[in-house]
């Protein structure tokens, strides 16, 4: 389901956060901007399409071809990819979105395998397609933080989970630190591996955020961290502090493991 959105969106919250002193403008951050608004863009107005039964019964099978291509955006830490991202997230207007850590997005594919392997029956189905299929009704966009690979168990069902969620027209949006052509550097068989390589350049725009500056690192002095009295001045100063110091519109939760007990944080 699509929702209405701004065109601007995404460029009013970076000029605000600019006039708020928060943010220094980046030609590469504008960069990013112009792209993330054109997805945008063919996410609210899709090319229009003969509606004749001909072109209706072959939908299914062209709905890939139609999806706007995904956007893959990596550069060095503290760029501004998280914040990018969830600005596009936020303005995204589809209903069925997800926003999530890649690894937390891995353990739910994992755990949804394993679930469709105990129940499986004997129909010769893929379990990986299966679930990308699983997850594509439930999802038309998935926007990835920290996309990288180091885990065997992962490399080797993405070229299948991937081209099965591309195929059912579902967008992807990611950030990494690495560029494609580095993911899964030096794992165990990553020949076997190329191959999704070669699914994502296809499928999704490569961008680097080039910023030549560390904005995490910029930011040894806080200012103020005590804010009263409670009231909107109160919560718009901590949002303003959080995403200095994370690039992260807001948080998810996670799960850390400290000396071998883990410890969830909501």
């Amino acid at each position: 389901m699509k929702l209405s959105h701004s065109r601007s969106s995404i460029s009013a919250r970076y000029d605000a956060l600019v006039a708020q002193g928060v943010l220094q403008r980046e030609p590469s951050q504008l960069a990013v901007i112009d792209k993330l608004e054109a997805l945008l863009e063919r996410i609210s107005h899709p090319p229009a399409q003969n509606q004749g039964w001909m072109q209706r019964a072959l939908s299914a099978i062209k709905r890939a071809d139609t999806t706007p291509r995904g956007l893959y955006l990596w550069g060095g830490v503290g760029r501004g990819k998280t914040m990018m991202m969830d600005f596009f997230f936020d303005a995204a207007p589809i209903e069925k979105k997800r926003r999530a850590h890649f690894h937390s997005f891995m353990s739910d594919v994992h755990e949804r395998l394993h679930r469709a392997r105990k129940n499986a029956q004997n129909d010769g189905a893929d379990p990986v397609s299966r679930v990308a299929q699983e997850i594509a009704a439930q999802t038309e966009l998935l926007c990835f933080d920290e996309f990288a690979v180091t885990d065997i168990a992962d490399a080797t069902i993405l070229a299948r989970l991937f081209s099965t969620l591309f195929a059912a027209g579902v967008i992807v949006v990611a950030t990494s630190n690495v560029e494609p052509a580095r993911l899964y550097e030096g794992g165990r068989n990553r020949d076997l591996f190329l191959p999704f390589i070669a699914l994502l350049q296809q499928r999704m725009d490569v961008l680097r955020l080039e910023t030549p500056f560390d904005f995490r690192a910029q930011k040894d002095c806080t200012g103020d961290v005590y804010f009263t009295p409670v009231g909107a001045e109160a919560t718009a100063a901590l949002d303003a502090l959080f995403l200095a110091l994370t690039d992260a519109t807001h948080g998810a939760p996670a799960t850390i493991e400290i000396k071998r007990r883990a410890i969830f944080l909501p």
